[in-house]
């Protein structure tokens, strides 16, 4: 039984963490994916934007 609630708290806590960690982001990944998605932007902005989201 421990062994079962150590495997789900394995998951649980970095499946948390990567949720909160989007929600936090959220804000950069979506101007990343307008940016990606704009035909008329440079390669260079769009990698740029890409960079951003990771500040």
């Amino acid at each position: 039984m421990a062994q079962k609630f150590g495997y789900f708290l394995l998951v649980l806590i970095p499946t948390v963490a990567v949720t909160f960690y989007t929600i936090l982001k959220s804000r950069r990944l979506s101007d990343m994916l307008e940016a990606v998605s704009d035909e008329k932007l440079p390669a260079t902005a769009k990698f740029r934007a890409v960079l951003d989201v990771w500040k």
